[in-house]
Formats: C-alpha cells, structure tokens, sequence
C-alpha cells in the first residue's frame, strides 16, 4: 500500500458495524504513515462534512497547488436499493457547494457503475469519437497519484463491501452477454490501497471464475505485484498509463517512474496477466523522443505487451495548460 498521511478519515457507521467491512478499514489504517482516529459518520453528516470540515478537498488541478497533500479517506459501501436518485437530490437541497452528481452518487454509495451511451442517441459528443457504447465499473473515486494535469486528489473514497459488489455485478454481466471486457476504474487508480483493503484481488478471481468475461485495469501504479497469486485465470487484462522519464518523475509523482512501471508490468506478465501499454498522455517535455524511445526499448526488453496505445495530452486548452505544468520543461 501507498506510504499515506492524509488529512483525515473518515468512515460510515455502515462499514463500522460490520466487522468484515471494518476490518478491512483496520488494515489500511495500520498501514498508514502514522496514527489516526477514524471518525465515524452518517449521511446526515455529509452537509456539515462538506461545507465545514472541507471534506470535498482542493478540487484543483494538483500541478496548481504549491503544495499537494495526500487526500483524504472517506470508507463507505455501495448500495444497490434503487434510492439513487431521490438521495443525491435530497443531498444536493442540503447543501449549498457545487456538488456534481456523479460525485454526490459516489459519497452516497451510489456509483458501482455507469452506462457509457458512446455514439447512441443522447451522447452529445457522438460525432467526436469511435468509442463503443459499455458498462463502466467503478470501486473508487479520487486518486493519490498527484499527476500535475489532474483534478483528482484531495478525496478518495473507497467502498470496502466487495462482497455484494460481485454479486450485483453478476447480474449485471449475465443481463448483457454481448459485453465481454469491463474497463476499472477512470475515476481512480484502485492498487493504491491494496492488498490490505482486501477488495481488487477479490474482482479479480471473481472474474476468474467467469468464462469469456474479462477485467481491464487501468493503472500507472507499480503496486501490483501482490497480485502475483490470485486466481486471475488469465481473464485479467493490465493496462499500464507508461509515459516517459522527465514526465514520470516531474509531473507524475507518486505512480511509480517509467522502469516501476515496467518491472511492475514484468511481474504481472509472469504471473499470467495480459499485458497493455497506453502512453498516456503524450507531454512533449525536452528530449521527449529519445525518452520514448528509451521506454519503448525498456519495455520490450522486459514485457512482451499486446497491445501498445497512444493518447495525446488533452482536456485542456493552452491557458489551463500553463497554470498545470511545469512549463519550462517543455
């Protein structure tokens, strides 16, 4: 697990009266940097969590912070009542920050999962992509990677019953047989806190026990190789965010430098695991083809990937650009 000291944790009287559920939670805490209090809460904390305690973070970019804390941790569980949406409106009328829905959904135990209606009527950027409409499934939402281009640090929540997690999932792959890959996570970067939270090895040999099912993890992280014996059955696939060295150690501090990543790919790829490379995204940093090029070689000297993807740098437009990166690397 990451070395964390964040702010604060926070954890749902759901998961503290559970024991299974809590701990879970007592092993990431025991692994903490140093000592915390959990503070237990409700959602009808939430508001004064939010408005007074400053629970939702700085929601910056990270590379416009002159400092970048690590976030804080909220623990909760996923429900699947069908009360979404009248809960995220009665959260949203209690408060008065700009709270997203998707993001209210997460704090509520509301967001297991998404339909991505890519190029169906209603997706309004249809005429921009050739994604095909999926299911994409989430388990956490926030990040401790403190990349300077992203806007997701300061909160990480994590639901911790992975239990019913997979059983919901169950149904919900067994409703739609034509889809056969599901892509985790693109809120988050869900080995930060593994293996003592004890819930992405259990997705894992869940869909090892499936037949022509399979998980597409998407990291950069180089905490993977307790995955090394799970029961993946060759039916996880690993997909590495890789970017080269300048750009790995100066704007994406905390995931790991382009050789953690490549060894931690080795070692997945030894145990079993498909192995994929995205460089992602693509930041012409001085030198930058050399340092591709460098990756590249180190790469397939060490993983035989079978896939290898490109994605530029995005999202942002020149003035946003500036006040993100370091510019005089570029």
């Amino acid at each position: 697990m990451y070395p964390l000291k964040p702010p604060a944790v926070y954890v749902h009287e759901a998961v503290d009266g559970e024991p299974r559920h809590r701990r879970r939670v007592q092993r990431v805490m025991e692994a903490l940097a140093e000592p915390y209090e959990p503070i237990i809460y409700s959602d009808d904390d939430l508001p004064r969590m939010i408005e007074e305690d400053g629970l939702l973070g700085d929601s910056r970019a990270m590379g416009e912070m002159d400092e970048v804390p690590d976030p804080i941790l909220l623990f909760n569980t996923f429900r699947f009542d069908g009360w979404r949406t009248r809960r995220v409106e009665a959260l949203g009328a209690q408060i008065e920050a700009a709270l997203g829905e998707s993001l209210a959904a997460s704090l509520l135990g509301y967001r297991p999962w998404h339909w991505a209606n890519y190029n169906l009527p209603g997706d309004s950027a249809a005429d921009d992509k050739v994604c095909r409409p999926c299911w994409r499934l989430h388990f956490q939402r926030g990040c401790a990677h403190k990349c300077a281009y992203c806007g997701l640090g300061g909160l990480l929540i994590s639901a911790v019953n992975v239990e019913d997690y997979c059983d919901n999932l169950a149904r919900l792959i067994d409703a739609h047989p034509w889809q056969e890959t599901y892509l985790l996570e693109d809120d988050a970067d869900v080995p930060g806190l593994e293996p003592e939270l004890g819930c992405l090895g259990e997705i894992i040999e869940f869909f090892g026990a499936l037949q022509s099912r399979y998980l597409i993890i998407h990291t950069k992280s180089w905490n993977t190789d307790w995955m090394s014996d799970l029961q993946h059955n060759g039916n996880t696939i690993i997909v590495w965010s890789i970017s080269a060295d300048t750009q790995s150690r100066e704007i994406e501090p905390v995931c790991g430098t382009t050789e953690e990543r490549i060894e931690a790919a080795r070692i997945a790829q030894e145990a079993g695991y498909h192995v994929r490379y995205k460089f992602k995204p693509i930041i012409p940093v001085r030198n930058w083809r050399d340092e591709a090029s460098a990756a590249i070689d180190l790469l397939f000297g060490r993983t035989s990937p079978d896939v290898i993807s490109l994605c530029v740098f995005m999202w942002h437009d020149v003035e946003a650009m500036k006040r993100k990166l370091p510019v005089e690397v570029l």
